[in-house]
Formats: structure tokens, C-alpha cells, sequence
């Protein structure tokens, strides 16, 4: 059986056109705007400073006194190497700190990419009304956004 578009109830040009303006939405101009929306919220300054003020919390700051004594008196070089640095794993720990504040760029850009491909439908409606139509799932995006990175897919090693 075939099918007829003359027999069909809605004109077949409105068919494709909808669906055509359905896909661009929810591949295209819903995931920008909701993108620069983001971006206009300072979502990522707060999430990146969240995550630094984390990571570093409870790591204290060691000085490295023994490069200092080392340095101010060159004569002690090989007793500065024969005595262990007490205070290394300290400063490791706090090197670390730092690294994961780097990554703290990266996690929160894939919260913002997981909040995107998981509201899909949503973000696709939003786009689609020209901003008139919010989900409750957008309206408390801030809340899906530390829920996103917070799961499995945004995990940072270390």
C-alpha cells in the first residue's frame, strides 16, 4: 500500500517543515543558547572556583625552608642533599591540589556538555518557543549542573 500525501489531514509540506524545525532545535540552536546562557551565568567562573577552593581545603602551604637554608648557604650543598626534605609529601600534596584545580576547567565544561545531551528534549522545546516554553528541569538547571558534575561521566582521576 502506498501512501497518498493528498489524503493526508495536514499538508505534507507542514510535516517535513515541523520536523525540520523540530531536529534544528534540539541539534542546533538549543544546545547553543543554552551554551551562551550558561556562559552569561557565570556558571563556569563558579563552578571552577568551587572546585579550587575544594581541592585545596585542608592542604596547608609548606615553604620549602630547606631549599631556602640550601641556597642561602651554597657551602652546605652536599649536606643539603644527604638530609631528606621532611616536608616533600606535604608539597606533594599540595601540587596535586593544583593539578586537580587545573582539571576543575575541563569537569565543569563537561557538566555543562552532560546537562546538554540529557535535557535534550528539553533544551530542544526552549529553543523551539524562542525562550517562552522552560521545563522545570531548565529552570533549576543549577542544580542539574552540579548534579552532572557530580556523576560518573565528569569524574576526575586523582
Amino acid at each position: 500500500m502506498s501512501l497518498d500525501a493528498s489524503t493526508l489531514p495536514i499538508n505534507p509540506f507542514l510535516l517535513i517543515t515541523t520536523a525540520a524545525y523540530a531536529g534544528a532545535s534540539a541539534l542546533i540552536t538549543g544546545p547553543e543558547i543554552i551554551h551562551r546562557e550558561l556562559a552569561n551565568s557565570g556558571w563556569q567562573q563558579t563552578c571552577q572556583s568551587e572546585l579550587i577552593a575544594r581541592s585545596r581545603q585542608g592542604v596547608p602551604h609548606v615553604p620549602d625552608v630547606g631549599g631556602l637554608v640550601c641556597g642561602l648557604f651554597p657551602d652546605l650543598g652536599d649536606l643539603c642533599e644527604m638530609i631528606p626534605d621532611p616536608n616533600a609529601m606535604m608539597r606533594s600534596n599540595a601540587d596535586q591540589a593544583s593539578q586537580m584545580a587545573s582539571d576543575s576547567v575541563s569537569a565543569c565544561a563537561c557538566a555543562q556538555d552532560v546537562l546538554v545531551q540529557d535535557k535534550r528534549i528539553s533544551v530542544a522545546i526552549y529553543a523551539a518557543s524562542g525562550r517562552l516554553v522552560a521545563t522545570p528541569a531548565l529552570r533549576n538547571r543549577e542544580t542539574g549542573l552540579v548534579r552532572a558534575l557530580h556523576s560518573p561521566a565528569c569524574k576526575r582521576e586523582g
